[in-house]
């Protein structure tokens, strides 16, 4: 697939669908066909060297507060329309100012 196809499925994504959709499709991202995907290796090997080399930490905490924030999209939320069970809630609004503290922390208050 060219990368303009890419491009043009992900504006097409973007135009389409709206914060549920988003949701949904977060819930049924499947890691193993993800990391097994030459694009995502491709995209994500260079720009790990390059922050690695340059020492771009608070970049690679951001990219891992992402990832986490997938996770934790995936593992606590209901289907679309269903009902959020208040442990489940509680879980994915501590995890999150969880991510929040910790990224205020690293990126504001911890000046390297």
């Amino acid at each position: 697939m060219a990368l303009s196809e890419y491009w043009d499925r992900f504006i097409d994504f973007l135009t389409r669908y709206d914060v549920a959709a988003i949701a949904e499709l977060i819930r049924g991202l499947k890691w193993d066909q993800v990391i097994r995907t030459p694009l995502f290796w491709a995209i994500v090997l260079p720009f790990g060297c390059w922050i690695i080399w340059k020492r771009r930490l608070r970049i690679l905490m951001l990219l891992a507060s992402g990832f986490l924030f997938v996770w934790l999209v995936q593992e606590t939320l209901p289907p679309t329309g269903g009902a959020i069970p208040l442990d489940r809630l509680l879980l994915f609004v501590a995890g999150c100012v969880v991510l929040i503290g910790l990224n205020f922390y690293f990126l504001f208050i911890r000046g390297d």
